[in-house]
Formats: C-alpha cells, structure tokens, sequence
C-alpha cells in the first residue's frame, strides 16, 4: 500500500493565519480565504486518519510530525484522539494553550520537541513552557536543542527525528 501522503500531493504551500492578515486589500483578503479554505479540506483529512478502516492502518503506527503551525496542530489533535497515535514530533513549534491540556487530553503518546536556540519566530522559551504542561499532564516528552538554529529544523533534529520514529514505531 502507498503512503496515503503519495496520494494527497501538496500543490502549494499552506498556511494557518488571520484572515486580516498579508494586507487589507480585497485581492489580498481573497487569497487568504482560498488558502483557508485549502487548510479546511486538508484537515479534513485528519478525520479520515481517525475514521480509517483501512488493514495496516492504525492509530498504532501513526506518527504524527508538524513544523512550526503543523506542531500546534499535531500536539492539538494528537493528545486529543480517541484512538493514540504512536507518537508526535514537533519542530520549531509550541503547544497552543497549555492550560486547557489537562482537561481536553485523551491520550498520551510520546511528544518529542524539537527547536532552535535563535527561533526568531516561535521563541525558544515556548519548548520549556510546552516541556512543564506536558509533564504536568503525564504526557512523556523528550526535548532536542540546536544551537544557533533559527526558525528551521537542522540535521540534527532529523536524526533525533528519526531515532524517535525508529523507538516508537518499532
């Protein structure tokens, strides 16, 4: 069986953000609805995920990976799932309101955070405070640092990447 991301190609790239944002002109205002509207059937797809019946595929070997808004969106959904998912990995990201985690969590899978010392857009600061919430809400974390790495993901957070995957998909 294809990998389901073979059959979903990303023509162009997608992004989560304000509807005001990229400017207040109306053909601005237009592309930032295409592009949400792009987001939706995407995450639609997340659905499908948590609903596949499909032999080989489940929640067991489903590892979730995100960078930067994909890490909100991966911790988001992935401690939220009736069904856990092996794992999730975060890059250069942050979890998006750590106060409500402990009472929306449905699973616990392990979490690893991966991050750049000189992010200039997601501060370094937001994999401590992700760190506290996790372990707060007995969700196993391991933490990656790259010195000197900004808004990016080096070769060394591909290597604790995948010797992450490699532990917990088996």
């Amino acid at each position: 069986m294809r990998p389901l991301w073979r059959r979903m190609p990303l023509r162009r790239s997608l992004t989560w953000q304000p509807l005001t944002s990229g400017g207040r002109s109306r053909p601005s205002r237009r592309r930032n609805v295409r592009s949400a509207r792009r987001l939706r059937r995407r995450l639609s797809m997340l659905s499908l995920l948590q609903n596949s019946k499909r032999p080989g595929f489940t929640s067991d070997r489903l590892l979730l990976v995100g960078i930067s808004q994909g890490t909100m969106m991966a911790l988001h959904v992935g401690l939220r799932r009736k069904e856990t998912v092996v794992g999730i990995v975060g890059v250069s990201g942050t979890l998006v309101a750590p106060d409500l985690l402990e009472a929306d969590i449905r699973g616990r899978p392990p979490v690893l955070l991966v991050h750049g010392t000189q992010d200039e857009v997601v501060p370094f600061r937001s994999m401590g405070l992700a760190d506290a919430a996790f372990t707060a809400a007995g969700v196993p974390v391991e933490m990656h640092v790259s010195p000197g790495l900004g808004h990016s993901v080096g070769q060394d957070g591909l290597e604790a990447a995948a010797a992450f995957a490699r532990t917990v998909i088996g």
